[in-house]
């Protein structure tokens, strides 16, 4: 049988972020098998009927697979206007042409979401409640990071700045940086931030958003709508490395609708210094 291992450690990059790297080390000398293969499974087991004892996907392992890919070797030429999306992306050197094989995961240490609140209506251009229809990962022209789109139907808008056209049923694209990158040998590298997650597609988010700059969004943060509960797309649950407590978790498993009503406060008193709270570990 195939038994692997887990390491984490940390690598200078850049400007001086820290990158955090997990590692699967593989004793039986077998390759990784096809991420698309891992993620079926995933699914699978989370849908396993439960009097059968089959042990349930951890909130990482979903969230991984919810992560789109992109491939790092795509010869197919890309459109002008997603060369001047992709130029947006140039020139960070996230993303590594040549990586150790052992490597699943690049994670770097700090994100935006460490510096807003849990409920970030003051940074906010548009906040609506949608179901996330399709998801694609991209690389920036360079091949040096990479992004992904979430198309979001929008289903009811809480907040929308008077220059936005936005309307319930209409689609939007959501963005944020990060993403799968699958690697010339097969290799699937996920490369991210500790403590963001990737929306699912199919489910329905509540999500805070700033105006791109293209006229799609960046994804400040979201909750996903799950039932009458409600699940933080970032934060702790989805961290792998485990670290502290992070303000979105307050909001795990309560109730949608106080949710909404505590939402619509925020958006018409914001909580006072919630422009420079850091809610990170």
């Amino acid at each position: 049988m195939l038994k692997h291992r887990r390491l984490t450690f940390s690598l200078t990059c850049g400007v001086g972020a820290v990158l955090f790297v997990s590692l699967f080390l593989a004793f039986s000398g077998k390759g990784q098998t096809e991420q698309q293969s891992q993620t079926a499974k995933i699914f699978k087991r989370a849908t396993a009927m439960r009097d059968q004892n089959v042990t349930q996907p951890t909130a990482k392992e979903l969230d991984d697979a919810a992560t789109p890919i992109v491939d790092l070797a795509d010869p197919n030429p890309v459109s002008s206007g997603r060369a001047l999306k992709n130029a947006r992306w140039d020139k960070h050197r996230l993303v590594k042409s040549q990586l150790d094989p052992r490597v699943a995961s690049v994670v770097m240490d700090h994100w935006e979401g460490q510096n807003i609140s849990d409920l970030p209506t003051e940074k906010s251009d548009l906040i609506v409640e949608g179901k996330v229809t399709e998801s694609a990962a991209f690389l920036s022209n360079d091949k040096g990071d990479v992004y992904s789109e979430f198309t979001v139907h929008v289903t009811e808008i809480l907040k929308a700045g008077a220059d936005l056209e936005v309307k319930p049923g209409s689609s939007i694209i959501a963005e944020r940086r990060g993403g799968r990158v699958k690697y010339p040998d097969g290799r699937i590298v996920r490369y991210g931030f500790v403590g963001q997650g990737s929306p699912m597609k199919g489910k329905s988010y509540l999500f805070f958003l700033s105006k791109s700059g293209d006229g799609d969004y960046t994804i400040l943060t979201g909750y996903e709508l799950q039932g009458n509960r409600v699940l933080a797309l970032d934060g702790s649950r989805i961290n792998d490395r485990g670290l502290g407590k992070w303000s979105f978790d307050k909001h795990n498993d309560e109730d949608c609708e106080n949710f909404r009503l505590a939402v619509r406060k925020a958006i018409k008193n914001p909580p006072p210094g919630s422009e420079n709270r850091r809610v990170g570990p």
